[in-house]
């Protein structure tokens, strides 16, 4: 049954495209140049912003003394912002490539800047969902327990929540090897997994 449905999700007529059409290069011409532009200067913003805010927790990170009587790296809902953060700031690194492609005029399949791209929205996508979910589950815990748990459990569950992530980046590049990221439909850098 399930291989059933597998199988009329990636027919012609089904939601995923069955054969993917490999291009080395596509020019970025009309309204993909302004939609690019538009992505970019997003993206700076929102560089900005994350590199603003990831060096103000940064600095009260180090120098707690000054402003609160705990370490506020104890607190575990700023430890989960912070790392919310870090997924963000990849997000928009890799959005912030659109600005390289259009001074180029074209997206190109082989360029350090495609594997970026490819590596930061792969990492970046899922890493921002989960640290939102894992914010709400613990804000749900929290509420439900009427407390936190130890931080040392907490720490473990950040960290095999970060191996996670980067394991589902690993895992299409071992599938793939160099060719793991492609130049999607829309003109966009993607992972081939998605598409095969």
């Amino acid at each position: 049954m399930l291989s059933h449905v597998l199988r009329s999700l990636t027919s012609d007529h089904g939601l995923v495209p069955r054969k993917w059409e490999f291009r080395e290069e596509i020019p970025l011409v009309g309204s993909d140049r302004s939609l690019f532009i538009a992505m970019g200067t997003i993206a700076l913003i929102s560089l900005v912003s994350s590199l603003s805010l990831l060096s103000f927790l940064t600095y009260r990170f180090v120098y707690w003394q000054r402003y609160y009587k705990s370490p506020l790296a104890k607190n575990q809902y700023v430890v989960l912002i912070y790392n919310l953060l870090l997924v963000d700031l990849q997000q928009s690194l890799a959005f912030l490539i659109s600005l390289y492609w259009v001074s180029v005029g074209s997206v190109r399949f082989g360029e350090a800047a495609c594997y970026l791209q490819g590596w930061w929205i792969q990492t970046g996508d899922p890493g921002s969902g989960l640290f939102v979910l894992s914010i709400a589950l613990h804000t749900g815990a929290v509420v439900l327990r009427g407390r936190q748990v130890t931080f040392q459990t907490f720490i473990w569950c950040v960290v095999g929540l970060w191996a996670f992530i980067l394991i589902l980046g690993f895992i299409p590049v071992g599938l793939y090897g160099k060719d793991v990221f492609v130049i999607s439909e829309a003109n966009w850098v993607c992972n081939a997994s998605y598409w095969s």
